[in-house]
């Protein structure tokens, strides 16, 4: 683990505490961080002799006794009751972008085989009809097309739809995810 991660888990294992107090015990523990590795320590030795980001978590926070209790019960009630309610909706949303997007692969591989293999069978028309013919093996070839077309459409609906989900699923974890202060 490197100093920033080390800082960054340490930041947020003391959510608890005051936004100023938690900066200026950063703000400490990173100018004692760099001292050690000045000494010549590494890095996993240094976050060994803290005991762990655990371990200081739990040193630190002894001194704060009110820490965990200045959370608002409300509004952390209100952020599991929105992640329990919305979660199926959700999931339920991500299952469907998911079965569009393959029902859209599966569509248009068919349409390009279907459209290939047909041809295989257009040719004996010619015998009947010259006309009819090239008509049908033009079908043919319109409909592999079509499923050409909507294999490269369907990549960029793969596309937007993890896009979409990234931009839900992060809104979802800015929303409910995070513990009220």
């Amino acid at each position: 683990m490197t100093r920033s991660n080390f800082l960054k888990a340490l930041g947020h294992g003391l959510r608890g505490i005051e936004q100023d107090e938690r900066k200026r015990l950063l703000d400490y523990y990173g100018e004692l961080f760099d001292d050690k590795l000045e000494e010549g320590k590494t890095e996993e030795e240094i976050i060994a002799e803290f005991g762990g980001i655990d371990g200081l978590k739990a040193t630190i926070l002894a001194d704060y006794p009110g820490a965990q209790s200045r959370r608002n019960p409300v509004g952390l009630a209100l952020s599991r009751t929105g992640l329990v309610l919305l979660s199926p909706v959700v999931f339920a949303v991500a299952v469907t972008l998911f079965a569009l997007v393959f029902s859209l692969f599966a569509v248009s591989v068919a349409m390009v085989l279907a459209g290939l293999f047909y041809i295989v069978f257009s040719v004996p028309v010619f015998a009947v009809s010259t006309g009819v013919g090239v008509f049908q093996i033009g079908v043919c070839l319109f409909c592999a097309g079509l499923g050409i077309f909507l294999f490269f459409g369907s990549i960029y609906f793969k596309r937007f739809s993890m896009f979409a989900m990234k931009s839900i699923f992060r809104l979802y974890s800015y929303v409910f995810g995070k513990e009220a202060a």
